[in-house]
């Protein structure tokens, strides 16, 4: 439509008998990779799409982990981790094109810690390195970096851009809970003033997208009431099970919707986690991410409170909300090796060892789709 008929590309007539597609949700259009197709062609463009992907999916974490005062060798780590993991591998492989968003959630999350100041001066070091404490009967600082809410609202409109029903609303999630813990923590509601100017930022940019999908949305809604049931050890198995796309028995959905497969060294690493003192508010974030996996196995529990909101009132597969243990994990993992580091005398030794390993072990997990027999 662009190249051949300098349009906008408004209509697909090639799919359904032709469909809307500017305002179609699952839309690739409005983002700042689809030029890459139009240079590159549909087949290397999308490979090179894959590649920006996961770059901002490696550097978002990095940075992200950084914001958390972790040291740079543990933040490659958290890094890998994320950018390595089975939750993006799974849903990518499986073709979930509108799932590209999810690897830049760890920019969502950074850009909205540094508009909330985090880092700025609000901690002190301690006496080990990569960990700090809150100074004593002080509060943390309340003051916003308006700076930083610009490209919080770029990134939120990239999302909202990159289509689907379901990347968006996970940010939501996760944005909101940050800024709940923060909100918590500063005694202050001034956490939320940075999503609000994030979110004018955003809607001014991504206009030409979100007013089209809104009324494409309000003109034909859809109602949908699966729900599924999750429960903590199988979220954790989920972790470490080595499977590719296919089905799962009991289950509703195909495994690429539970997966989030990460290294096996990440179990003690996680567990030592539970020593550090400032991972705590990862932890509470991680916990929130696991209530609403655990969908209707929790009744009345988050899943049945979002399916009460206007936007998540039509989600399905509670699962995809492991991302948020995915980011989550990742984090407690970095801080873990950093507090490791600070008891060790061979650091750099244990350092190289452990992103090694990790990084082997990542790399080596290829989701590959189950061949189904062929009907004779």
């Amino acid at each position: 439509t662009v190249l051949w008929y300098h349009q906008f590309p408004l209509w697909n007539p090639w799919t359904c008998g032709g469909q809307v597609y500017l305002a179609n949700p699952q839309s690739l259009v409005a983002t700042p990779t689809f030029p890459l197709a139009l240079l590159f062609g549909t087949a290397l463009g999308c490979k090179l799409t894959l590649v920006a992907y996961y770059f901002c999916a490696f550097d978002g974490m990095h940075r992200l982990a950084r914001s958390y005062d972790v040291s740079v060798p543990s933040s490659i780590l958290a890094a890998i981790l994320f950018g390595t993991g089975g939750w993006l591998a799974l849903h990518f492989a499986e073709g979930h094109c509108t799932f590209f968003g999810a690897a830049l959630f760890p920019y969502a999350m950074y850009f909205y810690r540094r508009a909330c100041d985090h880092g700025a001066g609000a901690q002190r070091p301690s006496q080990e390195v990569g960990v700090t404490t809150p100074p004593v009967g002080r509060r943390l600082p309340s003051r916003t970096r308006w700076e930083w809410c610009i490209p919080l609202g770029f990134i939120a409109a990239w999302i909202v851009g990159d289509g689907g029903t379901s990347t968006p609303p996970m940010c939501m999630v996760i944005l909101a809970t940050l800024a709940a813990i923060d909100c918590v923590e500063r005694r202050s509601a001034r956490p939320l003033v940075p999503l609000a100017a994030a979110a004018a930022v955003a809607f001014a940019v991504g206009a030409v997208r979100v007013l089209p999908a809104l009324e494409f949305a309000v003109d034909h809604p859809r109602h949908l009431f699966e729900t599924d049931a999750n429960y903590p050890w199988t979220m954790i198995r989920n972790a470490y099970w080595w499977k590719g796309i296919e089905p799962v028995r009991g289950k509703r959905y195909w495994f690429h919707e539970y997966g989030w497969r990460l290294p096996f060294l990440t179990i003690p690493l996680w567990l030592w986690a539970l020593r550090v003192r400032k991972a705590l508010t990862v932890w509470i974030f991680a916990a929130v991410g696991a209530a609403i996996v655990a969908g209707s196995a929790w009744p009345y529990g988050p899943w049945w409170l979002l399916h009460h909101l206007p936007i998540f009132r039509d989600l399905r597969v509670p699962s995809r909300y492991q991302v948020m243990l995915a980011i989550a994990v990742p984090l407690l993992c970095a801080m873990a090796l950093d507090d490791l580091r600070a008891r060790s005398f061979w650091k750099k030794p244990l350092t190289v060892l452990v992103i090694v390993l990790c990084a082997v072990d990542g790399l080596a997990f290829e989701p590959k789709p189950v061949q189904q027999p062929r009907p004779p």
